[in-house]
């Protein structure tokens, strides 16, 4: 069990109790108009909210796939339970649109592979794993940056 602060009162929430009619689902959605009082990297019983240890584990990722990169391992990254299917789609999607890291075909290819019609749709799919562009980018970057200087 935990408290999360929601505007002015606690609601306490029980682990297990993630279904959309539970009752703090229904209290968060009283409180706030939708259910966000469940745990931790949840924004709601259906979508994941990317965390820090999901950014930890798509910058490493990104980092390792940037010269060696391979479609399967992007797919088996979103099957692997690591992080989202949303958060891999949303930074596939991300970096297939930036000029700097390359592979946009390849990266294309992993968004439509998981997720049918997202090419074309990242500001969507960045929402709803609630995906921090810039901060990502940055990130990503340095890490590549620094490995490539002490490897």
């Amino acid at each position: 069990m935990f408290y999360k602060k929601v505007r002015v009162a606690y609601i306490r929430v029980y682990l297990w109790d993630v279904s959309p009619k539970s009752y703090a689902c229904r209290t968060a959605r009283a409180a706030l108009g939708e259910p966000r009082a469940v745990r931790g990297a949840w924004i709601s019983p259906y979508h994941w909210r990317m965390n820090r240890d999901h950014e930890e584990h798509l910058l490493a990722f990104g980092a390792s796939q940037r010269h060696d990169f391979d479609v399967d391992a992007w797919v088996q990254l979103a099957k692997s339970g690591l992080v989202s299917r949303d958060e891999v789609v949303a930074t596939a999607l991300f970096l297939a649109g930036g000029y700097w890291y390359g592979h946009e075909d390849g990266l294309f290819r992993v968004a439509e592979e998981l997720s049918p019609g997202s090419v074309g749709h990242f500001a969507e799919r960045a929402r709803a794993a609630e995906f921090n562009c810039s901060r990502f980018d940055s990130m990503l970057k340095t890490r590549i940056a620094h490995e490539s200087r002490h490897p």
